[in-house]
């Protein structure tokens, strides 16, 4: 699993926990940008190696990440923000190839993002809200929706003979 973030000191704290979560739940998770690479194209390769491996990619829906996605209002833009654009880049591959589009999930977190922020090409895509404290709950369905189990199951088929 990938989680996309801003990487910006409110999302990232709420990241760690997710992953955290996430790992205590059974998942493999890399966090988006977490190491230092010698070049961005070194950091491509890297990226699009983590991301064409994850079972699912999670974007993490907030102002800042939108932004960044989009290469748009940088006041300042320094590596993070190269980096952020490289997998904004690479998350729209992912979401324009047929094969791989179900694999991304967009989440946001109550209070520090809202579904107007979350990126052109996902505003159809059903995603998931979590709370800041991350209820049992809440893990449990996003937990679920990872692992592609319904939240209605189907009914029965057929009748019940008596």
């Amino acid at each position: 699993m990938f989680i996309n973030h801003a990487h910006s000191e409110e999302s990232g704290k709420l990241v760690e926990r997710l992953a955290a979560s996430l790992t205590g739940l059974g998942h493999q998770v890399l966090l988006g940008s977490n190491n230092k690479p010698t070049s961005l194209d070194v950091t491509k390769q890297q990226m699009a190696r983590e991301m064409a491996g994850a079972d699912t990619i999670i974007l993490v829906v907030d102002k800042l990440n939108s932004l960044r996605l989009l290469g748009i209002n940088e006041e300042k833009i320094d590596e993070s923000v190269k980096i952020a654009r490289l997998q904004g880049m690479l998350i729209y591959d992912l979401l324009y190839d047929v094969k791989t589009a179900t694999r991304l999930l967009p989440i946001i977190f109550t209070g520090v993002g809202t579904p107007e922020h979350l990126p052109i090409g996902f505003k159809s895509s059903r995603y998931i809200e979590l709370s800041t404290s991350l209820k049992e709950d809440e893990m449990k369905k996003l937990h679920d929706r990872i692992q592609g189990v319904n939240p209605c199951p189907p009914p029965a088929l057929g009748r019940e003979l008596v």
